[in-house]
């Protein structure tokens, strides 16, 4: 359930012939007050405050997120000799109120007794500290149009600052709290090369500046409630703000018969920031060697996996990304090839080993047709994702290449109404995502659990108003 109230007030004014210096502004003020509530109730047989005990648990876990703020953006058009310049220019600043409370009663179904106490928690709990995070950015850009090129080059002011107010209900679970401020400017220029019309050329240099969330700093989740692995995530009080040189090279094509897009980037970063990573374990209890998930000599893994957001002095990403349809007919309908590339590579410098959190090559291809007036249409899908590059001495789960194949169609009666059915993974194949499985456990014994779905429909209606 989400409880939202937001209150906004906005301006705009666009005179391009006006001969003044500004020719265009747009303002905003916002408040906004937003809370989502999940509420659980469940029936056990077996409670973690009463064990082998039938038990009532009523959970009640909120997310708020109050913010107020505006923005200010402003426009001159002008020329100097032949060249045509539109200068942007304002600012953006906002504060966000974060905080995340959840609470927990287990009634003991044979005794009617109820309590807080359920281990590993005593609630009401809060996994990150309320926090405060102001924003405020200042920025100016000015596009050149010369000819056939366009150049735009811009520069901006970041300012970040958060700052938290731990309480009990979090403190209680040990976990820290830390606060941080950080600024950082942040240069731009990119060209645009029109060849012809239906081709052109672009490169672009950016300096990146990303401060590193609240709930990354501050953390404090534990769950021991499964047999087979338990988990808990660390605040990290050093994290440092990102930083990145980004450089980037392509080529887009638009034809009557072909569309294309080829890209190339090369960035590099410091302190690169690795969400969630894992920092080692620790044991429920005082034995060595800890025991795991092994029956019959044992039935509950005493192994907690610790996560935690953490820098990576010098990092590198690097990759091609491509994507194009060609169709059979000049005229756009009846069927086309089509087809995307994403191919990226990640180093951690510092270490001289892969970067885990990216993504392994995935390519699509397939066959698609449209009708005339494009009322339906039908799509053969391949999707082929490689193996992941980790680390050598990795210990969590690395799943296999796969491809899987879909058969997507949809009809539109009305300009309004639409209709879509799918048929996805056709030959059930059994496959990871690696994303959602890269913090496993090489070993789990429950690792069948992270499978994707094997061959399943999907229907979908859609009206627009």
């Amino acid at each position: 359930m989400i409880d939202r109230t937001r209150v906004s007030l906005a301006y705009s004014y666009d005179a391009p012939e006006s001969p003044s210096f500004l020719t265009g502004a747009e303002a905003q003020l916002f408040y906004q007050e937003a809370t989502t509530t999940e509420l659980l109730e469940e029936t056990r047989a077996s409670g973690s405050a009463f064990p082998g005990q039938p038990v009532f648990r009523d959970t009640e876990n909120r997310f708020v997120a109050d913010s107020y703020g505006g923005n200010l953006q402003l426009r001159s058009d002008f020329t100097t000799g032949s060249v045509s310049h539109r200068l942007t220019y304002g600012l953006d600043v906002s504060n966000t109120f974060n905080s995340r409370p959840r609470d927990r009663i287990e009634t003991n179904l044979n005794t009617g007794e109820s309590t807080n106490v359920i281990p590993p928690d005593t609630f009401p709990v809060k996994d990150f500290p309320d926090g405060n995070t102001l924003r405020l950015g200042v920025y100016a850009q000015d596009e050149l149009e010369v000819g056939p090129l366009d150049i735009i080059a811009g520069l901006r002011f970041d300012h970040y600052d958060l700052s938290t107010d731990p309480d009990e209900a979090f403190t209680r679970n040990g976990a820290e709290a830390a606060d941080l401020t950080a600024s950082a400017f942040s240069p731009r220029i990119a060209l645009l090369y029109e060849a012809t019309p239906e081709l052109s050329l672009y490169g672009q240099y950016a300096r990146g500046f990303r401060a590193p969330l609240y709930s990354e700093i501050n953390s404090g989740f534990t769950n021991l409630t499964s047999p087979f692995f338990k988990y808990e995530t660390l605040s990290n009080p050093e994290l440092e703000p990102e930083t990145s040189d980004s450089f980037e090279l392509g080529i887009r094509g638009n034809f009557p018969q072909v569309d294309f897009r080829l890209t190339g980037f090369y960035n590099t970063y410091d302190n690169f920031i690795e969400t969630f990573v894992g920092a080692g374990t620790r044991c429920l209890v005082d034995v060595d060697p800890c025991p795991t998930f092994a029956p019959p000599f044992s039935f509950d893994t005493q192994v907690v996996n610790q996560f935690q957001t953490q820098n990576v002095a010098r990092a590198r990403i690097y990759g091609i990304e491509a994507g194009g349809e060609y169709r059979f007919d000049p005229r756009g309908y009846g069927f086309s090839l089509l087809g995307s590339l994403a191919w990226v590579r990640g180093d951690d410098l510092t270490a001289d080993q892969p970067l885990p959190s990216v993504n392994p090559l995935t390519a699509v291809v397939g066959l698609r047709y449209r009708a005339p007036e494009d009322r339906w249409r039908a799509e053969f899908l391949s999707t082929i994702v490689g193996k992941a590059r980790t680390p050598e001495d990795t210990t969590f789960f690395v799943p296999d290449a796969y491809a899987v194949f879909d058969l997507i169609g949809s009809y539109d009666p009305t300009p309004n109404l639409g209709l879509s059915l799918g048929v996805y993974n056709l030959l059930n194949t059994e496959y990871y995502a690696y994303s959602e499985v890269r913090t496993v456990d090489a070993n789990a014994p429950n690792i069948q659990r992270f499978t994707q779905p094997g061959i399943n429909v999907r229907v979908g209606l859609s009206y627009r108003f």
